[in-house]
């Protein structure tokens, strides 16, 4: 019996120094398709009437949404994007768009600036539907428009 539980355990031993082999691969969430190792997305579930998402970015345009795929289980819900770098701005029009090709884009309502750091949009949530859209923002010192697109997932159970 002793010997069934060594045998178990070196098993899991193994299995467990593969994983975190597999976890430092040290592409910082990038991931390499030519391994396998898929890139990291973040997700976060809004099921109030209030979303919040971060957005960093970078002199080189690097955006960053966070979470970056949100699920909203409420209807008439309010997303607020929040700008945490003050050297990028939103743009007075455009900010955030929802891309043409999903019908989501459609029925968003009250989609504005509110300052040149936050940007909200009321999602309606009138059925079950999967949404790209893009968040724009500003560089202030080179008036360079730098774009990433997440995306939102409606009525998640």
């Amino acid at each position: 019996m002793r010997k069934a539980w060594i045998a178990v355990a070196a098993a899991l031993a193994a299995t467990l120094g593969t994983c975190a082999w597999a976890d430092k691969d040290g592409d910082d969430g990038k991931g390499n398709p030519r391994l396998g190792i898929p890139q990291k997305v973040t997700a976060g579930k809004c099921d109030g009437t209030l979303c919040r998402l971060r957005v960093q970015a970078a002199g080189n345009c690097k955006i960053t949404v966070d979470p970056e795929w949100i699920f909203i289980t409420g209807q008439s819900v309010q997303i607020v994007w929040e700008l945490q770098n003050n050297d990028f701005v939103f743009p007075e029009v455009g900010g955030v768009t929802f891309k043409p090709r999903y019908p989501m884009g459609d029925r968003e309502i009250d989609s504005r600036r509110v300052d040149e750091r936050t940007w909200q949009v009321r999602d309606n949530n009138f059925q079950a539907e999967v949404a790209r859209y893009n968040v724009t923002v500003v560089n202030r010192k080179t008036q360079e428009s730098c774009t990433v697109d997440p995306g939102v997932v409606n009525d998640w159970p």
